[in-house]
């Protein structure tokens, strides 16, 4: 039986073909490393209320972008951007769905329109809650507020001060609340990082427990 060997030009072709994907092999390889030199800090958006907590975070390892508020931030987060958002509010209904991890819990301020005080102003307005009343007083310094068993049937009637579990802002719009600084007030916020659903549970929870001492 007659043996059939590669003709010279062939044999050149292939070799030809083969450095050239052995050079496309080490370019891409290149390519990752610069990405990956570029992309090894994680990136997380913070509005002014948790922006000194988020310059808490390591710089070497976090990368902080700081924006104007919790919507630019997740505008961000949606665009894929950033990898986290640290936020002092729960999304409202109109805006993107993402994983979240409540940090902590602070009291949820709803009226019949979205509407912005300062703390000072707040004490203008009637106040309603189903929370304890003297819990509330103690907080805020209020001198008169009303414990009604329903906050929805009082947002025509002034503030209404609830838990962030019952806070429905399919009936009621969000009242923020900021101090003098721009950051919103401690009692009316709620400590949350949003995330991917692809995210690493390992590098949520080093994030969570780099930041969860400053944001309480």
């Amino acid at each position: 039986m007659r043996k059939k060997y590669f003709t010279y030009p062939v044999m050149v072709f292939l070799l030809v073909i083969a450095l050239v994907i052995s050079l496309i092999l080490k370019s891409n390889t290149k390519k990752d490393d610069v990405l990956s030199s570029i992309d090894r800090k994680i990136k997380v958006a913070s509005c002014p209320t948790f922006i000194k907590a988020a310059y808490s975070l390591n710089p070497e390892t976090y990368e902080v972008v700081a924006t104007e508020s919790t919507s630019q931030s997740i505008q961000l987060l949606e665009e894929s951007k950033v990898g986290f958002v640290l936020s002092g509010r729960t999304l409202k209904p109109d805006e993107p769905s993402f994983d979240k991890l409540v940090l902590g819990n602070g009291y949820s301020f709803l009226a019949n329109e979205e509407i912005t005080l300062s703390e000072k102003d707040l004490a203008n307005y009637p106040v309603f809650t189903d929370i304890d009343i003297s819990e509330i007083e103690v907080l805020f310094g209020f001198n008169s507020v009303t414990e009604v068993s329903d906050v929805y049937a009082y947002l025509d009637k002034g503030i209404v001060i609830t838990s962030w579990d019952n806070t429905d802002y399919t009936k009621a719009q969000i009242v923020h609340i900021f101090n003098n600084d721009g950051m919103r007030n401690k009692y009316s916020r709620r400590p949350t990082i949003y995330y991917s659903s692809k995210t690493p549970k390992t590098v949520l929870n080093s994030l969570s427990e780099s930041i969860k001492f400053y944001v309480n």
